[in-house]
């Protein structure tokens, strides 16, 4: 890169969601750079098997890659909650109308990234920058922001119409353009357990509610495997932690009785044991001057409902046609990506703060479940944009 390279849209963060905008900002004649810390984005590393929830599937099927993804998949189908009681509430994907694809798909990050990195190779107007961090930014007297950037210890500035944060939840490019931000810490941790997929396991993500508030759930991922997690009471954790692992055990199975016997076969060590603690990230503001933020780094949310790719994914879409010249020509078009993507994220947000499940000082989920208040936004997303995905432009 020169001293001074200017670009249609700079893209900091070469995660899918930032790979997806690039791809269909290319598709729409604009020239895009993105800018990522890590020396090869399509490495490998630690797995990762997200959910993709139809709409996701929609749009990745116009971008022409869903053939490179399907292979490599594992759908599920259908989602069944077991309360304390023995009450069971179901979302089957099937009964969703307007979908190709009646299913959530895991698939492998690694072989997603690497899909869109393939899509991208082929766009003459995509440049890929890795190795490079983003040192400043610098605002003119219009409030246009340009990057500092360094890479292999040269700096260099990048200027764009548009410059767009996508790099996670704790976002440096929100910190230096001095946007404020929320967080809000959910108190109970995920337990995972990784188990190979028993023989004819049905293609459905099951969630028991137990008495305490506690869920344990049991999710077919991509690669043949089985994840088992634990929404665990803090406490209840921290104590089964002091003893064997063989505590953990008891405790899944006691929920899972037909994973008794693989437990004790596969789960021998706490070191196949990881737990995460999430955070719920609000700013105050998605966008300032020319700079917005994408994804996680705009909206981090709990992994319950598996929705924080998802909505990365629909952001991208938004921003791309709203920046990309297809949509209705907003005068301000990150002020209107804020003002349509916004109130519904926030709301998906609300209740998950609200969710017992999630964190020990909140509210119930009530009888109408867990998945019921969501169950649109998992399996059609945000409705109101599906002329945007009629305007998705295919090779």
């Amino acid at each position: 890169m020169s001293p001074d390279t200017t670009t249609d849209c700079c893209v900091v963060g070469g995660g899918p969601a930032g790979l997806v905008l690039a791809l269909l900002l290319a598709r729409r004649g604009r020239t895009v750079q993105i800018v990522d810390r890590r020396e090869r984005l399509d490495a490998e590393g630690a797995s990762h098997e997200p959910f993709l929830s139809p709409p996701s599937l929609e749009l990745l099927e116009r971008l022409g890659i869903m053939d490179q993804l399907l292979p490599y998949g594992q759908p599920v189908r259908e989602i069944v909650e077991v309360d304390a009681d023995g009450h069971r509430l179901s979302l089957d994907y099937a009964t969703v109308p307007g979908h190709t694809h009646p299913y959530a798909l895991s698939v492998p990050l690694l072989t997603l990234t690497r899909a869109l990195l393939g899509a991208l190779e082929r766009e003459r107007s995509v440049s890929i920058m890795t190795g490079a961090s983003v040192n400043d930014l610098e605002s003119d007297e219009d409030g246009c922001w340009s990057a500092e950037v360094q890479r292999d210890g040269a700096v260099s500035t990048l200027r764009s119409d548009f410059l767009i944060g996508g790099d996670g939840k704790f976002s440096r490019m929100r910190e230096m353009a001095g946007i404020g931000t929320e967080v809000f810490a959910f108190d109970r941790p995920l337990v995972l357990v990784e188990l190979a997929l028993p023989f004819d396991w049905p293609e459905r993500i099951v969630a028991y509610r137990d008495a305490g508030g506690s869920l344990t759930a049991t999710l077919p991922v991509a690669g043949g495997g089985l994840t088992v997690l634990w929404l665990a009471d803090p406490q209840e954790y921290a104590d089964l932690r002091e003893g064997p692992v063989q505590g953990l055990r008891q405790r899944l199975a006691s929920v899972v009785p037909e994973l008794g016997a693989q437990l004790l076969t596969e789960l021998t060590s706490w070191d196949q044991v990881f737990h995460v603690n999430h955070h719920v990230v609000q700013p105050e503001s998605w966008s300032r001057g020319n700079l917005a933020l994408l994804g996680d780094s705009a909206h981090g949310v709990h992994s319950f409902g598996a929705q924080g790719l998802n909505l990365a994914l629909q952001d991208a879409l938004v921003l791309a046609d709203l920046i990309g010249g297809d949509g209705a020509g907003e005068a301000q078009p990150l002020k209107a990506y804020e003002a349509v993507r916004r109130p519904f994220v926030e709301r998906f947000q609300q209740f998950q703060k609200q969710l017992d499940v999630l964190s020990t000082a909140a509210e119930s989920a009530g009888n109408e479940g867990m998945y019921a208040p969501i169950s649109e936004v998992m399996a059609v997303g945000q409705s109101e944009l599906g002329p945007m995905y009629e305007r998705v432009r295919a090779v």
